[in-house]
């Protein structure tokens, strides 16, 4: 059976401030069938993701963070990342792309830190919400004036500026941060979920056990993954799929094709050429 999704699209424009545009997406998906439901990506702009339900984790470069109702994360650009999704479930988020730039308004990118993961507290979550339903409602009425839109975006910023409390590796427990710095750093080199259970003196239940809690996946799809990202992020630097496989542990050219089409649903060329074609999006 396949997702049904629905995806609400409004691209928004300001003729009053040529430099900035951007495209407002609102996503409901009724089903997911995979692990991962989006391939590893990069582009040229600016995306913000706000979670509004689902079992959803995010992957960012080399880090992983489980989301909760109102989470948001900020992508700059030439940042890889991808949605994970924990079997079967319904998902809804908004997707934000920022095309191109007021000045002012990369400050307020600048603003939110190197953070790409921000959680509110639960008070501020339910007025951003609120804020993001408005907007949605409010972009898709052609009559309201494209001041009161543009004010509305900056009005978005100034509820994340005042509180960039992100729950990142540091609200984890200690051993936890041990091995996510490890897989981290070492990620190519580790061949098996009890290779690490041998270097961190943990049995592989309790491993599970904390990933689960914690991460909302398990040791191997983390590590998995991180390999995976490595390699998507060499095929975007141009490197050949023999060199993006071995440099990032996979022993096997012809197993990664197949564990590459199997995660993502494309393979690792069609998934440069795929990026090709989301780097030319102005």
């Amino acid at each position: 059976m396949n997702p049904t999704t629905e995806i609400y699209t409004r691209n928004i424009s300001f003729p009053s401030n040529r430099a900035l545009a951007l495209q407002w997406n609102r996503v409901n998906v009724d089903e997911y069938m995979d692990s991962v439901t989006s391939f590893s990506h990069t582009h040229p702009y600016y995306e913000m993701y706000v979670y509004v339900s689902g079992a959803i984790s995010f992957s960012v470069n080399d880090r992983v963070f489980p989301l909760e109702c109102g989470d948001i994360v900020v992508t700059r650009p030439g940042m890889l990342h991808h949605a994970i999704v924990d079997g079967v479930c319904r998902h809804n988020h908004y997707c934000i792309n920022f095309f191109t730039f007021d000045p002012s308004l990369e400050v307020l990118f600048d603003g939110l830190s190197e953070r790409v993961h921000i959680r509110m507290r639960q008070e501020r979550k339910d007025r951003f919400l609120s804020l993001m339903e408005s907007l949605s409602d409010m972009f898709s009425t052609a009559q309201i004036d494209p001041f009161s839109k543009l004010s509305s975006v900056y009005a978005l910023f100034s509820m994340l500026l005042p509180e960039t409390g992100a729950a990142t590796d540091l609200t984890y427990p200690e051993n936890l941060r041990q091995i996510l710095f490890y897989i981290r750093e070492n990620y190519a080199t580790i061949r098996t979920v009890r290779q690490l259970c041998e270097m961190f003196f943990i049995s592989q239940s309790s491993l599970e056990r904390i990933f689960r809690q914690h991460l909302h996946i398990t040791p191997y799809k983390y590590l998995f993954s991180m390999k995976m990202n490595g390699a998507c992020r060499m095929l975007n630097e141009g490197k050949s799929v023999m060199d993006a496989a071995m440099l990032n542990g996979f022993s096997d050219c012809s197993l990664f094709i197949a564990d590459f089409r199997k995660q993502f649903g494309l393979t690792p060329n069609q998934y440069k050429k795929q990026l090709d074609e989301v780097e030319c999006i102005q």
